[in-house]
């Protein structure tokens, strides 16, 4: 994840007073209405970042409370992959499992880190195997594989799943 959700706040305060300061009328309605959909969205972001970091760590009962202050409709596109990332551990640990599966296929977009994807890609591997569909498996397995990862939990992961499949 980029750094630049850290200067969204400043980047705004710096817009706003640049808005109040410049002379031209038009100018300043823009910058203002830039630095307020800046600060909006740094807002409704970080909610989404901290539940992440929180499901990272394995608390999954800060990170459900954290999701609940965002909506969906309102995060940019960049940001909705996390959403649903968290949204599908959230309902994994629940054992809600069509939830689960529907949240983890909207959040395999590319702005999601490849490890995170892969995680993802592991989890629907999981639950086509508990459903009884060993073809669907396979192709959330292939993809990744294909995705290069020097993690030896993951590897240690896929080989299990293989070996499942194989039964």
């Amino acid at each position: 994840m980029p750094k630049l959700h850290r200067l969204r706040p400043f980047i705004g305060l710096l817009l706003v007073a640049a808005g109040l300061l410049t002379p031209n009328l038009m100018l300043a309605k823009v910058l203002l209405a830039l630095s307020a959909f800046l600060f909006i969205s740094h807002l409704l972001f970080q909610m989404v970042w901290l539940a992440y970091k929180h499901t990272k760590k394995g608390a999954f009962d800060k990170a459900e409370k954290m999701l609940q202050w965002s909506n969906l409709n309102l995060l940019l596109p960049f940001h909705r992959p996390y959403y649903q990332f968290v949204k599908s551990m959230i309902a994994i640990r629940k054992e809600e499992v069509a939830v689960a599966k529907q949240a983890l296929l909207e959040s395999l977009k590319p702005s999601l880190p490849k490890k995170d994807q892969a995680i993802a890609l592991m989890h629907l591997a999981t639950l086509a195997i508990q459903e009884q569909q060993f073809p669907e498996a396979q192709s959330y397995l292939a993809q990744v594989k294909s995705i290069s990862l020097n993690d030896l939990v993951l590897k240690e992961q896929i080989a299990v799943l293989e070996k499942r499949l194989s039964q």
